[in-house]
């Protein structure tokens, strides 16, 4: 992995539209807001425009910005998402998002009409409305320091369930609906950890990675029994040429 998709601990993605902005200066501006808003709280920003802008990086291949960006919002602690300006971008970050486990918190001026679509997702635990940058402030900074809070409560209460030795744990909300519980998975290991079902609403708290695992463990064991029906048949008829020889 390359320095541009190295991924630190505790990071929160800071997600807004950077294509064909009108005053793309001026929005990069305020994602540089949103990351001072997150670093305020102990966490570390990683801003797309730093690393694959469309302007300043436009030497990147788009397979690689899909890679880079990815890499960064399925590792990322939260994800800080501006829902002021309609992205293709933005809603596929989000949705990265949801299928990783990841929570994520809208900001958006209050008056702003918002996809419902969007505001239905699983993933969005919160959403920031603001009337200025002091109301910005104050409710996204409000917002990310109750996710960290539930987020150590979760992993305190949770202390003495067995854990894999010599991996590292880190907090990830339940992605039902409707629930705020945080779970702890395995990054090294990319699943949950002694954690099979929610410890709040009993559900399973990460059904679009556990689906894909039981699809994969289903391929693999039928692939397995058409080998064995393989070895089974070439055996066979090697013992009959041989009977039929002698």
């Amino acid at each position: 992995m390359d320095s541009e998709t190295t991924v630190r601990i505790g990071e929160a993605y800071v997600s807004g539209a950077l294509t064909a902005l009108d005053d793309g200066a001026r929005m990069r501006l305020f994602y540089e807001l949103l990351a001072e808003v997150v670093e305020s709280v102990g966490l570390r920003a990683y801003l797309p425009h730093r690393v694959t802008d469309p302007v300043a990086a436009a030497h990147l291949e788009p397979r690689a910005v899909y890679d880079i960006d990815r890499a960064h919002v399925t590792s990322a602690r939260v994800v800080v998402a501006y829902a002021g300006i309609p992205s293709f971008g933005v809603g596929i970050e989000v949705e990265l998002a949801r299928e990783h486990a990841v929570p994520v918190v809208l900001v958006v001026e209050r008056e702003r009409t918002v996809s419902r679509l969007l505001l239905g997702n699983p993933a969005v635990v919160d959403v920031v409305r603001f009337t200025d940058l002091d109301g910005l402030r104050r409710g996204l900074a409000a917002a990310l320091m109750e996710r960290s809070r539930r987020s150590c409560a979760s992993v305190s209460s949770t202390a003495r369930l067995p854990r894999r030795s010599g991996t590292p744990s880190l907090p990830v909300a339940c992605s039902a609906r409707g629930c705020a519980t945080w779970s702890v998975v395995t990054p090294s290991a990319g699943r949950t950890s002694a954690y099979s079902s929610c410890a709040t609403c009993s559900s399973d708290p990460f059904p679009i990675r556990h689906a894909l695992w039981g699809s994969i463990h289903a391929r693999r064991e039928s692939a397995s029994r058409v080998r064995v029906r393989m070895w089974a048949s070439r055996r066979t008829h090697r013992a009959r040429t041989s009977h039929n020889g002698s």
